[in-house]
């Protein structure tokens, strides 16, 4: 019989996981260190190594973990059962919501990690990049989906359903980037009628 797997260890992964997500998305990948990582953790250098092998490698799987943990709720939001440009107006809600929520925690607008991580590190770490990329390939999935059925049910205009979804992943993209940048929500809050503009549908109806 195998033996039992240290829970200590285990939760020191757990722990550096989450301080890789909260410190990298909170400051940039330059300036984290190892040290940094451990401290938030706390845990030391020999926890750290016996875990990854480099600083790239906890990001990598750290944002990894955090899809894995956004994907029932993107599931849930881009679900069939939804109207399809209701599917999009959530989406662009539950963006501004998290960002006003993160802005209130930490006193600034964080953006889209993976966006900032891609951005920033991905010309010299592939792992990175990949991460980043791998992303954006699977929100274009779920924007590919709802724009399909838009087009099915004559709400949007005829076109391309994969080129579309990457001009929508480009268009979060890039006002996550400006809100950061800005240190402003303003951007999110125009996300909804941005992304319907950008598919020829008509303005989210106001509450």
């Amino acid at each position: 019989m195998p033996p039992s797997p240290d829970p200590s260890k285990a939760d020191s992964r757990q722990r550096l996981l989450d301080a890789a997500r909260e410190l990298l998305w909170l400051s940039s990948y330059g300036a984290v260190s190892v040290d940094d990582l451990c401290r938030r953790a706390e845990v030391n250098k020999g926890s750290f190594y016996h875990h990854f092998d480099s600083k790239s490698a906890l990001a990598v799987a750290a944002f990894e973990a955090h899809w894995e943990e956004m994907r029932p709720a993107l599931d849930g939001i881009f679900s069939p059962q939804v109207p399809p440009l209701e599917r999009l107006d959530r989406y662009a809600a539950v963006n501004g919501e998290l960002q006003a929520q993160k802005r209130q925690e930490h006193g600034h607008v964080l953006g889209c990690p993976y966006t900032s991580l891609g951005c920033e590190a991905g010309a010299h770490e592939a792992g990175l990049r990949q991460v980043a990329a791998l992303k954006a390939e699977r929100a274009c999935r779920y924007f590919a989906s709802a724009i399909r059925d838009a087009q099915a049910a004559g709400q949007i205009p005829p076109g391309d359903p994969e080129r579309l979804a990457l001009e929508c992943q480009a268009y979060v993209a890039g006002t996550a980037a400006q809100a950061r940048i800005q240190d402003s929500l303003e951007p999110f809050q125009r996300l909804a009628d941005g992304l319907r503009r950008l598919l020829g549908a008509p303005a989210p109806s106001t509450p």
